[in-house]
């Protein structure tokens, strides 16, 4: 083994992981109350690409909450010593 520093990146991988999940949940409620309100009627608000949209949030729920309870993968945080 190397006398190396590890660098443990997990806040920064946590940081730009959470960042981006709410990036997407404001576009997906964005989305949902814009057709709310340009579509007014029963039956007209969404269409399949929306529901589309709500099960890949959906999935992407899923996966960050795995992240979050598994945290990351052990070696996926520390920089690799390419030095031999």
């Amino acid at each position: 083994m190397c006398n190396a520093i590890k660098v443990n990146k997990t806040p920064l991988l946590e940081g730009v992981a959470w960042s981006f999940y709410i990036l997407a949940a404001l576009a997906v409620a964005f989305r949902f109350i814009a057709r709310m309100i340009l579509l007014p009627g029963v039956g007209k608000h969404f269409w399949w690409d929306d529901w589309t949209m709500l099960f890949a949030f959906a999935l992407l729920t899923v996966y960050q909450a795995s992240l979050a309870i598994r945290k990351t993968p052990v070696r996926l945080n520390y920089d690799i010593d390419v030095r031999r």
